[in-house]
């Protein structure tokens, strides 16, 4: 642990404990609009046509007939339907529709955690990111078995590597816990592209054999935008490795555990403190109190997962924060509010085990 990698990015913890935010202020990822902007509309309609603009007189034409369309689909619509313009129903849905379909995490990510801390505790190279999701693709089309359909030379070759470096002990303690019992990812609704970049928590937990409880083992994120070729690896090791709240993870612990990942999207700031929805915002707080700055946040689904209300959720946060005033004044402080949305991805060790077991056995 010593020799454990730092990083630079800023990072936050997020559980349901009491704790105070480490997160530095920073810069929140800008809402991306598909809106056209006003400026670039006037532009195209008050640019005349000249020598030098040879596509002027096309771009007015096209506007002119879109929007001439469109004013006649909108009359249509509301002289013999009394309903709401078609037109504009459409296009209001399509710019504002959402992106975190594109931003969520998948299997591969959650693979990612598990392969980045296997290899440190048991001193071996990783497989990046890149060859994860190719070998999860071919493991998930061979049916969860050891098909005949051989891995890629990387692949092979690190897979090799990774086999000759682990002791006999390392593979001891490798051994799937729960068996197939243990429920696994679907994938199946998971987005053809996901993203490249993303601010990002990772959250380690430990399942219970028996009952299937769930307990938090660790959580560091980041808010600011990580390359995920990078950032979910190094994210896991800190998550597992280096959050203060707990132990560091051991060796003998990764049967038990659980790595989910949640990218972080659709940051706005709230009008008060209460606009947000249980359930698809995550909120961080930020507020100051006697000369003092406090901050925290709570991922999308913590306070749906305890079943808080509102009021409950942003006590817990002014606690976790690390504010101790009396419960009675906690509405009082000046809490600005920035939502964001993101969709938790998990996947239990029995599930990446034996996805690994699948890679050795095609060196």
């Amino acid at each position: 642990l010593a020799a454990a990698p730092t990083f630079d990015a800023p990072h936050s913890h997020e559980s349901v404990e009491t704790q105070a935010e480490t997160e530095n202020d920073g810069t929140y990822p800008s809402q991306r609009s598909n809106l056209l902007p006003a400026a670039s509309l006037q532009s195209i309609l008050r640019r005349p046509p000249t020598s030098s603009d040879p596509r002027g007189f096309w771009q007015l034409a096209e506007t002119c007939i879109f929007f001439g369309f469109g004013f006649f689909v909108t009359f249509f619509a509301c002289t013999y339907s009394h309903s709401p313009p078609f037109f504009f129903s459409f296009s209001f849905s399509f710019s504002v529709s959402p992106r975190s379909s594109r931003s969520m995490a998948t299997a591969e990510h959650c693979i990612v955690c598990f392969e980045a801390l296997d290899a440190e505790l048991n001193n071996r190279k990783s497989l990046s990111l890149e060859q994860i999701q190719s070998s999860w693709a071919a493991y998930k089309a061979s049916g969860s078995t050891s098909a005949d359909a051989p891995l890629n030379p990387a692949l092979r070759r690190l897979a090799a590597d990774g086999a000759s470096s682990s002791s006999s002990s390392s593979s001891t303690s490798l051994s799937v816990a729960g068996g197939d019992s243990t429920p696994a990812t679907s994938t199946s609704s998971l987005p053809d592209t996901p993203p490249t970049a993303a601010p990002l928590f990772i959250t380690w937990n430990t399942v219970d054999p028996d009952d299937q409880d769930v307990s938090l083992r660790g959580c560091i994120g980041t808010f600011e935008s990580q390359p995920l070729t990078e950032g979910i690896h190094e994210y896991a090791l800190i998550s597992a490795l280096q959050d203060t709240r707990f132990r560091p993870i051991s060796k003998r612990e990764l049967p038990s555990l659980q790595a989910a990942v949640t990218l972080l999207t659709d940051f706005e700031d709230a009008d008060d403190m209460r606009d947000w929805e249980v359930g698809t915002h995550g909120i961080r707080i930020s507020f100051s109190d006697r000369g003092r700055r406090y901050g925290a946040t709570y991922l999308p689904d913590v306070a749906l997962e305890q079943g808080w209300t509102k009021d409950e959720a942003l006590f817990s946060l002014v606690r976790k924060a690390g504010w101790m005033g009396s419960r009675s004044k906690w509405q009082d402080l000046d809490i600005k509010v920035t939502r964001y949305q993101g969709k938790k991805i998990s996947l239990d060790y029995p599930e990446y085990k034996k996805w690994r077991d699948w890679v050795e056995s095609k060196q």
